[in-house]
C-alpha cells in the first residue's frame, strides 16, 4: 500500500523539492544558540519562518546555532563545569623529563 502523498496542483511531489510553505522550522532538541555580541549561549526568539533568530538579551540577530559541542569547539568556550586539578610532583617530573 502506497503512503498518501498530498498532490500539488494535481501532481504528487515525489522526487521534487517541497514548496517553501511546507518547510518545517523546528529544530531538534540538542541545539543551542550562541549570541556573537553577548559572547554566550542564550535563549532566542525565531523571526519568521526562516532560520533567523533574535537574542532575547541584546535583541540583535547576530546568533549562531548548532549542537552544544560544536558551538563550544568553534567559539572556544570553556566549560565552567570542568574541574581543574593540580599536577602532582610525579606528573611534573614526567613532563620535565619529556622536554629533555
Amino acid at each position: 500500500m502506497k503512503p498518501f502523498v498530498k498532490p500539488l496542483h494535481g501532481k504528487p511531489f515525489i522526487n521534487r523539492p517541497l514548496p517553501a510553505h511546507y518547510v518545517d522550522n523546528k529544530l531538534p532538541a540538542p541545539m543551542v544558540f550562541y549570541c556573537k555580541d553577548c559572547e554566550k549561549i542564550v535563549e532566542v526568539t525565531a523571526i519568521g519562518r526562516k532560520f533567523v533568530y533574535k537574542c532575547n538579551i541584546c535583541k540583535t540577530k547576530n546568533v549562531a546555532f548548532g549542537t552544544e559541542k560544536s558551538i563550544k569547539n568553534f567559539f572556544h568556550i570553556k566549560d565552567p563545569n570542568a574541574k581543574l586539578r593540580l599536577l602532582t610532583e610525579d606528573e611534573k617530573k614526567l613532563i620535565n623529563a619529556d622536554k629533555l
